[in-house]
């Protein structure tokens, strides 16, 4: 029998072929009278398919679902996949698997079967896929009031914030309204910018610095109430004004139609909250009359 390669032994009637390609083996035999037959036959050696894996990516931040696609090269004549997770087989059987959660970060490999001759590939080169988990959804409060005058401020707390998470106010417009703080474990109180009548509602962005994942909490702060602080009024007549006792009572007037507080010597004056005030011109009448608006 012939070749000799992959054969047992070539002199005996049967033996073991174990080719490591295709090959054709023939076989001569010859008779006592000097007669001889040839025959042949073709052993098929098919070659393992060699898989790989294509990723949508392989370090990402949890929180897409799936977080990660891994898909194998087909199976040669539509056979059938096995998927490893650090080399243990996670029962996922099709040409693509989703990966989900920090907890399924690992290195992830295929075997692909030939569907027609059942042969088995060996598993392909290992796919490490990490998945980042994002900052903790931490209870968000409001320390202070949510209507303020133009250029007030809000004090927002954030509860036992988290160790190696970056904190932010940002706007509704995602414009920040304070510098980063980073997490302490204890609760952490935010002071925002002064703030002025664009800003409606507030909201806290949350990054872990290692792996850059992050997001907004959930609590959303408001609605935000920004009111203009109203143009400082003016009193008519202009003062200091001087009188002789006795005569009519002094009238002063405010440029503000409402909204008035008037004060003497920087207090203020009970109930004088009107447009205009009556001032009496008793004897030694003398002080200097403000006003305010409320």
């Amino acid at each position: 029998m012939s070749p000799a390669t992959g054969l047992s032994a070539t002199n005996i009637s049967n033996p073991v072929a174990s080719p490591i390609v295709t090959t054709v083996y023939t076989v001569t035999v010859k008779d006592g009278n000097g007669i001889s037959a040839t025959d042949n036959t073709t052993i098929t050696i098919n070659t393992p398919p060699t898989p790989t894996v294509a990723t949508s990516g392989s370090t990402v931040c949890d929180g897409i679902n799936p977080d990660v696609t891994l898909t194998s090269s087909a199976a040669p004549n539509g056979g059938t996949y096995v998927w490893y997770k650090d080399g243990v087989a996670t029962g996922d059987v099709g040409i693509s698997i989703a990966v989900n959660d920090p907890v399924a970060s690992g290195s992830y490999t295929v075997s692909v079967v030939d569907g027609i001759s059942g042969c088995t590939s060996a598993q392909s080169v290992a796919e490490v896929v990490t998945i980042n988990a994002l900052p903790i959804d931490k209870v968000v409060s409001v320390l202070t009031a949510l209507t303020i005058c133009d250029g007030g401020t809000i004090t927002i707390r954030i509860a036992a914030s988290e160790p190696g998470i970056n904190y932010e106010i940002q706007d509704q417009l995602n414009n920040p309204v304070r510098a980063i703080a980073g997490g302490t474990g204890v609760d952490l109180d935010l002071i925002t910018n002064p703030l002025n009548a664009s800003v409606t509602s507030l909201k806290i962005v949350a990054t872990n610095v290692s792996t850059t994942c992050g997001g907004t909490l959930t609590n959303t702060i408001g609605p935000v109430t920004v009111n203009p602080i109203p143009a400082t009024p003016t009193i008519n007549p202009v003062g200091p004004v001087v009188v002789c006792e006795g005569t009519a009572a002094i009238i002063l007037t405010s440029s503000a139609a409402s909204g008035n507080q008037w004060y003497k010597n920087g207090s203020p004056i009970g109930g004088a909250t009107a447009t205009t005030l009556n001032i009496a011109t008793a004897l030694a009448t003398a002080a200097a009359i403000q006003l305010s608006p409320r």
